[in-house]
This record gives C-alpha cells, sequence and structure tokens, in this order.
C-alpha cells in the first residue's frame, strides 16, 4: 500500500492536482474549507484525520485555538509542516 501512496497519491502529486484544478473544482475546494470555518470559533480545538498535505488545515489554523493533522503518509505530513 505504501508503495501505491508514492506513486498515485503522494503529498506533492496531490498538490499538484489542486494547484491546476479548474475554476469549477477550485470553488468547491474553497467551500469545503468556508464550510468547516463556519462552524468552529477561535476557542475551538480541530483533529484533522486524512489531513494530506495540510490544504484544510491551514486557514483553519487561522481560527482555531489549535489544530492537529493525521495522515499515514510521511511525505504529507512534511509537507503540511
Amino acid at each position: 500500500m505504501a508503495d501505491y501512496y508514492a506513486r498515485k497519491l503522494s503529498a506533492r502529486r496531490l498538490q499538484l492536482v489542486y494547484d491546476i484544478a479548474p475554476a469549477r473544482v477550485k470553488r468547491y475546494l474553497q467551500a469545503e474549507i468556508d464550510f468547516v470555518l463556519a462552524r468552529i470559533a477561535a476557542w475551538h480545538v480541530v483533529l484533522e484525520l486524512g489531513c494530506g498535505y495540510g490544504r484544510v488545515l491551514q486557514p483553519l489554523a487561522q481560527k482555531a485555538k489549535s489544530v492537529c493533522g493525521i495522515d499515514t503518509s510521511r511525505e504529507s505530513l512534511q509537507l503540511a509542516r
């Protein structure tokens, strides 16, 4: 399974997919973040399971008291850092 992630779902590859996504997809991705942001407060502590390279955690860190991401991919966690 680790080989699959390295070949198909590496953090940098996934980030590139999101970076070159069509405008419609980017709007959907932003709506996902906006949905979560509307439901957290400055005193919340957020745990994201499967955080990948931190695409969602980064904006949440600007609002929540604390955020933590967990992922099975070491590369993703290094990129999220």
